[in-house]
């Protein structure tokens, strides 16, 4: 295996058969789609789908620094990692991104489980748009899906993509987690979602079994301010109005 890996990165230190090129921070990274599909799920959907960058020579890796991409790609052509107190935490949202899960794997046995919990968390509120369309999302218990969704650091360009999020886990297990779906509603600023999607929704099986769902639309007393993200949004377009 090591006489494997030594191979790779003599092909890659040589530049022979590169096919794609990640740019970082202004930093270039030649590479293999090969061996960064074998090593990270992003990189497998991303060469193995219809993704416009499955054509491309070169990559812009955004949110990811050039130091964090450069060290998961001396990993995939190694199986090495040296993990310091230093790179840890950027290690760990870099590998989280790019779905890396042995290195993910490597840090549960690395960092102090507060500490990695807090950044999974954050992670997690960064990229809901995706993750809440995964298999996993379908899998939340109650009490995580309502921390997330309840935050207000929750990324999400429009509120209906909260009460989606919502109506897909509940239509997972309907019979069982239709009683939960009032708590969860709670958590939804109505006055922002649009109200011809509501009419179109509200008579969906999920949510005409929930109490009380029409007083709780139609109460603009009961609702909750728009989330922060959203409001710095909004003012940067011009101005904000209330949540009621």
């Amino acid at each position: 295996m090591n006489r494997f890996f030594k191979r790779l990165q003599e092909l890659r230190s040589e530049g022979h058969l590169v096919d794609v090129t990640l740019c970082a921070e202004g930093k270039e990274i030649p590479c293999h789609r090969l061996v960064l599909s074998a090593c990270s799920d992003y990189f497998h959907a991303m060469f193995g789908g219809a993704h416009s960058e499955s054509k491309k020579d070169k990559i812009d890796i955004r949110e990811v620094s050039a130091e964090a991409l450069e060290i998961l790609v001396d990993f995939a052509y190694s199986a090495k990692l040296d993990i310091t107190s230093d790179n840890v935490y950027l290690q760990f949202e870099a590998a989280n991104m790019l779905q890396v899960k042995r290195l993910e794997e490597a840090f549960a046995d690395k960092v102090p489980c507060k500490r990695l919990s807090a950044e999974a968390t954050r992670c997690a509120l960064k990229d809901f748009e995706e993750t809440s369309t995964t298999e996993e999302f379908l899998q939340l218990p109650l009490d995580l899906l309502k921390m997330y969704i309840s935050d207000d650091g929750l990324h999400v360009k429009k509120e209906e993509q909260v009460l989606e999020s919502i109506m897909r886990w509940a239509r997972h297990n309907l019979e069982e987690r239709q009683k939960h779906l009032k708590e969860l509603l709670d958590c939804v600023c109505f006055s922002r979602v649009d109200q011809d999607y509501l009419k179109n929704i509200i008579d969906t099986e999920v949510l005409l079994g929930v109490p009380g769902i029409m007083e709780l639309i139609k109460d603009t007393s009961t609702h909750r301010r728009p989330r922060r993200i959203l409001q710095e949004k909004i003012l940067l377009l011009g101005g904000a109005t209330g949540c009621g």
